[in-house]
């Protein structure tokens, strides 16, 4: 049975970061038959009944603020220290955060099947092109995937920077992935300078590494 936290991954739209751990409740909280019953029968005891399927359907929202004020608490945030994390390649190779020293870093959350991942595919590709010789280091780090799935998604958009698979959930944790895409730029002390939420474009992932790379 696919977990909910696929489901969320599936969304067609882009992602937030509440997706992943938050039932959606945007539903009418109570059917429009209901509603009708209501004025057509007037009685006391459906009135009570109706009133007991309403008490159950908002129940759920009084605690959703709180979740997502401590879903958002424990968010990487800009100024901070990036974790560290090793991450086997599809290539074969080891790759280690701790090995790069004083050099800016891209780091890109996505699977194969998550639509917005694929439409910004071609935007990270291109300016990895253009950044590769200026001493920015890309990572692409698919989760929730499989090695099979990740190296057709690599061919297809004829993606060239370092993808490994992050078959653990280890480094996902780490970074508090709750809904993917998800963009972070490293500066060269090792802090997290900016952090992008779904799909991101080839400006503004331009922006965010110049502004490390000066």
């Amino acid at each position: 049975m696919e977990s909910k936290m696929e489901m969320g991954f599936r969304d067609k739209e882009s992602i937030t970061n509440y997706d992943l751990r938050i039932t959606n409740l945007k539903s009418k909280l109570v059917p429009e038959c209901l509603y009708q019953g209501i004025v057509n029968l007037k009685s006391q005891t459906f009135l009570l009944l109706a009133a007991y399927f309403l008490l159950l359907a908002v129940l759920p929202c009084c605690g959703r603020k709180d979740e997502e004020d401590s879903i958002r608490k424990t968010l990487p945030k800009e100024g901070e220290i990036a974790s560290a994390f090793s991450l086997q390649l599809l290539s074969g190779k080891q790759f280690r955060l701790g090995d790069i020293k004083e050099r800016p870093m891209v780091i890109n959350f996505w699977a194969s099947w998550c639509h917005p991942c694929r439409q910004e595919a071609p935007a990270l590709q291109k300016v990895y092109a253009l950044y590769k010789d200026k001493g920015v280091v890309f990572i692409g780090i698919a989760i929730q995937d499989t090695e099979t799935k990740a190296k057709a998604y690599v061919k297809e958009f004829g993606i060239t920077f370092p993808v490994g698979l992050d078959s653990t959930g280890a480094i996902a944790e780490a970074y508090k992935i709750y809904g993917i895409p998800k963009t972070f730029i490293i500066g060269k002390d090792g802090r997290l300078s900016y952090i992008h939420m779904g799909e991101i474009t080839e400006d503004d992932l331009i922006k965010g590494i110049e502004k490390v790379v000066r």
